[in-house]
């Protein structure tokens, strides 16, 4: 059984409040596990501001949302975010994937502005295409992955995203060609032996 996507452009208005919420999504995972202690605070202090608005609570809730911040900005500042092929000047070709940090720290809409710049890397991509086989992830312009390579799967109202080795591909799902989005799920469930995290957004 195979599955092809056959890219075509992709559109801000679609991208950004979607993937940005995925990659807050990515950092919060990797915070918790980075920050368990932490998290376990900030757990803690939303249930209590849930149960009452004390002005003790409500202090203590501001100081979570300040480590929350911390936390966050950090990690896409140095953990995860999203990483860019280092460019050495002798190819024009815009990569699919980041490698390289982003280290932006603003404090508005951090995530959108990662987004918009992931955004970036998938310009002029309609003579690319992914190849789902048996047994690897085939790219027209990237190595082959194999399954259990894969970290995590995302999938939101009109994309399929994909973490693996500290890299990150965006997928449309209008892009799959012959097949249903059911069909694909349950065959990628299958090989990375997980279940994919549903945010429809």
């Amino acid at each position: 059984m195979e599955f092809i996507f056959s890219l075509t452009n992709y559109h801000s208005t679609l991208f950004l409040p979607q993937i940005s919420r995925v990659l807050e999504k990515i950092t919060e995972m990797s915070s918790r596990k980075r920050f368990p202690r932490i998290w376990k605070y900030i757990d803690k202090m939303r249930v209590k501001r849930k149960k009452g608005k004390s002005k003790q609570t409500l202090l203590k809730y501001k100081i979570s949302g300040f480590l929350y911040l911390f936390v966050g900005i950090f990690l896409i500042a140095i953990v995860f975010g999203f990483w860019l092929i280092k460019n050495d000047g002798t190819s024009t070709e815009r990569p699919l994937f980041k490698k390289e940090i982003l280290l932006k720290k603003e404090r508005r809409t951090p995530y959108t502005k990662a987004a918009d710049k992931f955004l970036e890397t998938y310009e002029n991509v309609e003579s690319e295409s992914i190849q789902f086989s048996e047994n690897v992830i085939s790219f027209s312009k990237e190595p082959n992955i194999k399954y259990e390579e894969i970290d995590e799967v995302f999938v939101t109202t009109d994309f399929y995203v994909i973490l693996w080795n500290e890299r990150i591909v965006v997928l449309q799902k209008k892009d799959l060609k012959s097949s249903s989005e059911e069909a694909f799920l349950d065959f990628l469930s299958s090989k990375i032996q997980k279940s994919y995290h549903e945010m429809i957004v």
